[in-house]
């Protein structure tokens, strides 16, 4: 299982082996970049014991590193995570060729890979081999630096997919990963940079990275995910839609961190939603309006109202009315979702058409399952990258006209 490419005497080296190896799977045909995916599955399933004891030894070495306890969640494989990468290959195996060709009454519609993506990620090292499958199937490039604590895992993974590579006839320089040393600024000012980099962690980690970079990135956002509850909203329903959000794994990414309450809300029936929370292991904080009246619990900082708790604490605060409440989330509210529980269609109109959210959850748990959806998750930026992100953000669309 070892097919992994020579160290690269430097990082661009490194990316002029990308650039030159993506013309080759861009112009392989569907069946070829399928086979690709039907190793790369085949070699995941007969080398998953092989993967867990990288794995273990990533663990080993990131608790005697005081690794944060939301990374180690995210670090740790299991058979049931490790069968889910195969299901994802299953599923993208049998996914429409991203790259057919499209005819219309304007013209042939071309899909074009994007060319050179990059992944900079933390703490979960399957990221690494979904955005690979991506890549093969659309006929993409990749280079993957990983955090430290994934070391052992990422380059287990790596090694099956240049098996995968190899077996198929294909340069393993196709899919490449960079030592989680290499500075973030070493990649982002490569001469024959990226076409598209996907960062992945925590808030502040993806903020670094954008900051860091002038080309064009896909954040994938986890967390701070604002609920409206509406007068008319039940608070069971609440409870169940707060409760739900948390349950994904590794990372809660539609996770419902922050509620905005009208202030005529029964106060009994907040009384006994935090105290139902509570039985549930979730911390319960109040802004300042809330906190004025309930003084057991502990204050909201300003700052809060923005970041991600990413773990189980939900914050409460009462806004005078729906259109506070519509400035509040956008102002604030950086998550991919936001769900509303109201049994007003005004309040559910008005709010799904002016709430900039990508996601929009009208009186159901919000949901995100990246096997469900093939995608790496959900990108909460403005602009054309926005929304779900998979196969379709990993091509573009040439038009070409005959005479």
């Amino acid at each position: 299982m070892t097919h992994s490419c020579p160290v690269p005497l430097s990082v661009a080296e490194c990316f002029t082996a990308a650039h030159q190896a993506q013309p080759v799977i861009a112009t392989c045909s569907a069946a070829v970049r399928n086979q690709v995916l039907y190793l790369l599955g085949q070699q995941l399933r007969e080398n998953t014991s092989a993967i867990l004891e990288a794995n273990t030894l990533d663990l080993e070495s990131s608790r005697d590193l005081a690794t944060s306890p939301t990374i180690l969640a995210w670090l740790r494989l299991t058979h049931e995570r490790v069968k889910m990468g195969g299901a994802w290959l299953e599923r993208l195996l049998s996914a429409p060729d991203p790259l057919a060709v499209s005819q219309g009454m304007a013209g042939h519609m071309f899909p074009i890979p994007i060319g050179l993506v990059g992944l900079v990620y933390e703490g979960f090292p399957l990221m690494s081999l979904l955005t690979a499958s991506l890549c093969l199937k659309t006929g993409n490039a990749l280079i993957v630096r990983p955090s430290p604590e994934t070391s052992y895992t990422n380059q287990a993974l790596l090694d099956l997919i240049h098996t995968a590579l190899a077996k198929a006839n294909l340069p393993i320089t196709t899919i490449q990963s960079l030592a989680p040393e290499v500075p973030l600024k070493d990649i982002t000012a490569t001469p024959s940079g990226l076409n598209l980099l996907i960062p992945y962690g925590r808030p502040s980690f993806v903020w670094q990275v954008q900051q860091q970079t002038s080309g064009q990135t896909l954040p994938i956002a986890i967390g701070n995910n604002y609920l409206f509850w509406g007068t008319s909203g039940q608070p069971e329903l609440v409870l169940e839609m707060i409760y739900r959000s948390h349950q994904a794994e590794p990372d809660a990414v539609v996770a419902i961190e922050k509620v905005l309450v009208p202030p005529e809300l029964n106060r009994s029936l907040l009384a006994w939603l935090w105290d139902s929370l509570g039985q549930q292991g979730f911390e319960i904080r109040l802004g300042t309006a809330l906190k004025a009246e309930f003084g057991q619990f502990k204050i909201v900082d300003a700052e809060e109202w923005q970041g991600a708790y990413l773990k189980k604490i939900v914050a409460f605060e009462a806004v005078p009315n729906l259109e506070a409440g519509i400035t509040w989330i956008n102002q604030y509210g950086r998550g991919p979702v936001c769900a509303v529980a109201s049994e007003s269609y005004r309040e559910c109109l008005t709010l799904s058409q002016r709430i900039r959210s990508p996601q929009i959850w009208l009186n159901r748990p919000p949901e995100f399952s990246r096997l469900e959806t093939l995608s790496l998750g959900i990108s909460a930026q403005a602009g054309l990258y926005r929304g779900l992100v998979g196969l379709g953000q990993l091509v573009s669309h040439q038009r070409l006209f005959f005479a």
